[in-house]
Order: structure tokens, then C-alpha cells, then sequence
């Protein structure tokens, strides 16, 4: 037991390594040398982040993150607009889970939290959790829809603040959930490595 949990120290101090050697822009794409010699292990599936981190700086980590938190809020404002509880609450979910998971797995690699293996939604390799996250993501946007769907047969009344009808303010937001389904589709791989 002793030596497993030296390994893990090794592992994590590695990270770190990976990570502070990155500097503000790091060093290229696959230019780390942390990672590329294989000091840094399972850097593909539950220590992606500091290959981010040694190839893209300080810089490339913080524009993940910031790309994490936009994708967050979004679904929060999603999930509060739901009129019914149970899609409220799977939104909220969906958020939860989501933020579990870049908590623990960005702890990890910075050390702050056990090592665990939990992937980073859709950067860790292995088709199981794309496959997962993007089925959750498909879910809370079918609920979505499904509420708009129901409230497009209701009356146009106008609304307080835009000055829009309801039916216009749905249809604005079947237009995201286009682009939303579009992205999805076309730009994440089918099982292949996402990097």
C-alpha cells in the first residue's frame, strides 16, 4: 500500500512539473517534454489538463477553463428557465455533474484533490464519458425543447422587457439549440482521440 501511494505522489509531482514547466504560452503543440517522454502517466485519459498546461502555457489552460465556465453558465440559465420541476432539477444536474467532474479532475492534476480518475468532460480520451457527457447534454436539450415546443401553442402575449412575443423569444431559442445540435455533431470525433 505504501508503494502505491508513493507512486501516486510521483504521478502528481509529475503533473505539477508538467504544468509549471508550460510557463505563459508553453511550449507548442506536441512540444511538452514532460508528457511526450512519458514522465507524466495516463496524460491522455485522467492527467490531460497538464498537457494543456505544458503545451498550451498558462494562457491555453485559462482559456479551457474560461470556455468550462461559459459552458457552465449556460446551462445554468438554461436550467432556470425550465417552467417544470423535473427539468429544472435535471439541469441542474447536468450542471452538477459537469462541475464535479472539472473540479476533481483539474484538483488532481494541480494536486488539491485525490487522485481518482475522473476524465475531464469531453478531453479525456475514451469514447465511454464523450459518450456520456454528450448524452446528458442531448437529454437537457431535448427537455428544453420540448418545453418550447409546448409553450409555442400558447397566444403570442408581448413581454416586458424586449418587447418580443413569446413565440419570437422560442424561436430565438431553437435557433441556439440548431447551433447548439450543429456543433455537437460536427465538431466532436466520432471515438477518435479529441486532441
Amino acid at each position: 500500500l505504501v508503494g502505491s501511494e508513493m507512486c501516486i505522489e510521483t504521478d502528481v509531482n509529475q503533473s505539477k512539473i508538467a504544468i509549471g514547466s508550460g510557463g505563459l504560452t508553453g511550449k507548442g503543440f506536441l512540444n511538452g517534454t514532460q508528457t511526450k517522454l512519458k514522465y507524466v502517466p495516463e496524460q491522455d485519459t485522467d492527467f490531460i489538463f497538464c498537457t494543456v498546461g505544458e503545451e498550451e502555457g498558462f494562457i491555453g489552460s485559462t482559456a479551457v477553463l474560461l470556455l468550462f465556465l461559459i459552458l457552465i453558465l449556460r446551462l445554468i440559465a438554461v436550467a432556470e428557465r425550465q417552467p417544470s420541476t423535473f427539468g429544472r432539477v435535471y439541469g441542474y444536474s447536468v450542471v452538477s455533474i459537469f462541475l464535479f467532474h472539472l473540479f476533481i479532475n483539474v484538483g488532481m492534476v494541480l494536486g488539491l484533490t485525490p487522485v481518482i480518475g475522473i476524465p475531464l468532460p469531453f478531453f479525456s480520451y475514451g469514447g465511454s464519458s464523450l459518450w456520456g457527457f454528450t448524452i446528458l447534454l442531448f437529454i437537457f436539450l431535448r427537455i428544453d425543447e420540448a418545453e418550447i415546443s409546448s409553450e409555442v401553442e400558447a397566444p403570442p402575449e408581448r413581454t416586458d422587457t424586449s418587447g418580443l412575443t413569446k413565440i419570437e423569444v422560442l424561436m430565438k431559442r431553437q435557433v441556439i439549440h440548431q447551433h447548439l445540435y450543429c456543433y455537437f455533431t460536427t465538431f466532436l470525433p466520432d471515438s477518435t482521440h479529441p486532441l
